[in-house]
């Protein structure tokens, strides 16, 4: 189960069917870092619709506390130009500390952190979505980076 101390949490409460078992297995789990309100709160609907459980924070400071107590967390989509801690730096902790957990990054100009985000590209270590983009650009992505 997800955890959080953050009055914006939204958390989808759907299943997946497990098709080689024939079980139901549990949901996804996604954190959704942004500093714009807008598009947390457009993921956590989109996503949550589509049966994901889903965690939204404003800034990165507070994804690494999430992910460093060691929350269930499976996609991290996050913002690489936010006050205070780049989403470039989400990234590079998840490659070193929690290598399981997928990284989807996104940015509208990524021109600030491309050198930290080719870095990470190339040793693939995330994807990359630019903004703007459609809620079928997101699932896309978001299923392509949980199978991979």
């Amino acid at each position: 189960m997800l955890k959080s101390n953050h009055a914006e949490t939204s958390r989808g409460n759907g299943t997946r069917e497990n098709s080689l078992a024939g079980t139901q297995a549990p949901p996804k789990a996604i954190l959704i870092v942004d500093d714009e309100s807008s598009i947390r709160q457009l993921l956590v609907s989109l996503l949550s619709s589509q049966g994901y459980r889903t965690e939204s924070v404003a800034d990165g400071s507070l994804a690494l506390r999430i992910l460093e107590e060691g929350s269930e967390i499976d996609l991290v989509l996050t913002d690489l130009a936010m006050p205070g801690i780049p989403g470039t730096a989400v990234a590079e902790y998840l490659a070193e500390a929690r290598p399981e957990i997928k990284v989807v990054c996104m940015s509208g100009d990524p021109r600030p952190h491309e050198k930290s985000l080719r870095r990470l590209l190339e040793r693939r270590s995330v994807d990359y979505l630019p903004k703007p983009f459609t809620p079928m650009q997101v699932l896309q992505m978001v299923k392509r980076s949980l199978e991979g």
